[in-house]
C-alpha cells in the first residue's frame, strides 16, 4: 500500500499511529503532509503540490482539533465541509481513495459533534472510514481500561493504542475491493493558498523572512508592532483563513475587504524558547469578501482592537493566551475560496462507505488490551490521570505567570 497522511498533531507524533503504519510490511510507502495546531484548512496549503497518482489511500484526520475550535465558537462548518470535499475530489482525480480517519478524544463517543459531522459527509460521498471512537468503545467493552489507560491527555492516544489503531486500520484497508473507483464526474468547491509576500503592495516597515523546518516552511511578512498590510491582485471570491507563525505572533488580526472580521491570535507559543516555528492554519468564523481583488490586513494591539465588534479566537487547547496583544505578526498565507469548482472523472464505487474496524481484528485488539492490563494496573491508570491533571494545572499556572509578566 502507498499511503498519504493529511492530519494534525496526532499524525505527527514519533510514537503515534503513523509510526506503526510506516513500520508495517504491508505499507510500501508512507508520506506525511500533516501540520499540528491547525484545522483541516491546512490541507489547502500542505497538499497543493501533491501528486495523488502516487498513492493508493489518503488518510484524512481533522476532527480532533476542529472539535475544540467548534466548542470555542470559532469554526465555520460550511467551510469545513467544503474543504474536506475539496480534498476528497482531488484525491479521486489521482485515483487515490480518501479515507476518513477519526482520532478519538477523551470524551464519550456521542459527545463528539465533529465525529458525527464527518461521518455524515463520508456517507454522502461513499468513502470508507476508520472510527477511533469505535475502537476505544470496543476496548472498553472487553477490559476494565478507561481514561488515561488509553490517553496521554485529552487529545492524544497512548503509543500502545496507536499500534492497535494502525494494525486494525491496515486490516480494514486490505478488506476493500480492488475495484474502488468508477467513472462518474464529481465536483467540490475550489480553494487556493495565496502567499502574502507575493501580493504585498510595497509597505515600509515590513520585513519578509523565510522560515522552515523538516515539516514545513514559508515566506512570512513580519511586523514587530501594529501595522497595516495592503494586498493587491488576489484572485478569488473571499478569504476564509490565514497561515501564521504563532511563535512570532501576538495580535488581534483584522481583515477588511467589502466585509470585515477579526481573529484573536494571542497564544502561548509566542516568545516561548521551546517553539521556534509553529506554522498554524487558522479559520475565520466569517469569510471576508474581497474588494476588487484587494484586502487590508491590520495587526492590532489590545488598545487598537477595542473598537472591533466581531472577533473570533483560538481555543485554549490550541494555545490561546489571555495576555495583552502587542500587535506583532508573522503571516505567510491567505486561504481563499475561488470561483468555480474542482472536478474529478472518478467517484467511489458502491459499497465503500464502510467501517474499517473489522470483527476479524477483535482477537488482536483483545490480546493487546490484555497485555496492557497485565503490565499496568488500574491504579497505574488512575495515577497517570492524577499526573496528567497536575501537568494541566501547572500549565495553567505558567500561563497565568506569563500573562502577569506581560
Amino acid at each position: 500500500m502507498r499511503i498519504a497522511i493529511v492530519g494534525t498533531s496526532n499524525s505527527l507524533r514519533k510514537d503515534g499511529y503513523t509510526f506503526y503504519l510506516d513500520a508495517d510490511p504491508r505499507v510500501e510507502s508512507l508520506s506525511n503532509f500533516s501540520i499540528g495546531a491547525s484545522t483541516g484548512l491546512h490541507s489547502i496549503r500542505s497538499t497543493k503540490n501533491i501528486d495523488f497518482t502516487q498513492f493508493d489511500y489518503c488518510l484524512i484526520d481533522f476532527s480532533v482539533n476542529e472539535e475544540v475550535v467548534r466548542k470555542n465558537n470559532a469554526l465555520n462548518l460550511e467551510f469545513s465541509k467544503a474543504i474536506f470535499e475539496n480534498l476528497i475530489v482531488r484525491c479521486l482525480t489521482g485515483g487515490c481513495m480518501p479515507v476518513l480517519t477519526l482520532l478519538p478524544r477523551m470524551t464519550e463517543t456521542h459527545q463528539s459533534k465533529m465525529r458525527s459531522f464527518y461521518l455524515k459527509i463520508s456517507a454522502d460521498w461513499g468513502i470508507p472510514y476508520f472510527d477511533g471512537y469505535e475502537l476505544i468503545d470496543y476496548m472498553k467493552s472487553v477490559s476494565d481500561i478507561s481514561g488515561f489507560g488509553f490517553f496521554l491527555d485529552v487529545a492524544h492516544i497512548r503509543p500502545w493504542v496507536c499500534l492497535v489503531f494502525a494494525r486494525s486500520m491496515l486490516d480494514g484497508l486490505e478488506s476493500l475491493p480492488e475495484k474502488r473507483l468508477v467513472a462518474r464526474d464529481v465536483a467540490a468547491p475550489s480553494f487556493a493558498c495565496i502567499g502574502v509576500a507575493d501580493r504585498l503592495a510595497g509597505t515600509e516597515g515590513l520585513e519578509i523572512t523565510e522560515r522552515g523546518s523538516a515539516r514545513a516552511s514559508g515566506r512570512f511578512v513580519r511586523s514587530t508592532e501594529p501595522a497595516t498590510i495592503p494586498l493587491h491582485e488576489i484572485d478569488g471570491e473571499d478569504v476564509i483563513g490565514v497561515c501564521v507563525n504563532l511563535s512570532e505572533t501576538n495580535c488581534i488580526l483584522a481583515l477588511s475587504g467589502e466585509t470585515e472580521t477579526a481573529l484573536d491570535l494571542r497564544n502561548n507559543y509566542f516568545e516561548n524558547p521551546l517553539y521556534r516555528l509553529v506554522i498554524s492554519a487558522l479559520p475565520l468564523m466569517k469569510a471576508v469578501t474581497l474588494l476588487e481583488g484587494r484586502l487590508q490586513i491590520r495587526s492590532l494591539d489590545t488598545d487598537g482592537a477595542a473598537s472591533l465588534t466581531s472577533v473570533s479566537g483560538m481555543s485554549a487547547e490550541l494555545g490561546h493566551a489571555s495576555r495583552p496583544a502587542k500587535g506583532q505578526i508573522e503571516i505567510a498565507d491567505l486561504f481563499v475560496r475561488e470561483r468555480g469548482e474542482v472536478h474529478s472523472p472518478n467517484a467511489p464505487a458502491d459499497g465503500l462507505n464502510r467501517p474499517l474496524l473489522l470483527s476479524s481484528s477483535h482477537a488482536g485488539i483483545e490480546l493487546a488490551a490484555g497485555v496492557y492490563r497485565s503490565l499496568f494496573s488500574k491504579e497505574h491508570d488512575d495515577a497517570e490521570g492524577t499526573a496528567g491533571r497536575a501537568r494541566a494545572r501547572e500549565k495553567r499556572r505558567q500561563k497565568m505567570r506569563a500573562a502577569a509578566r506581560a
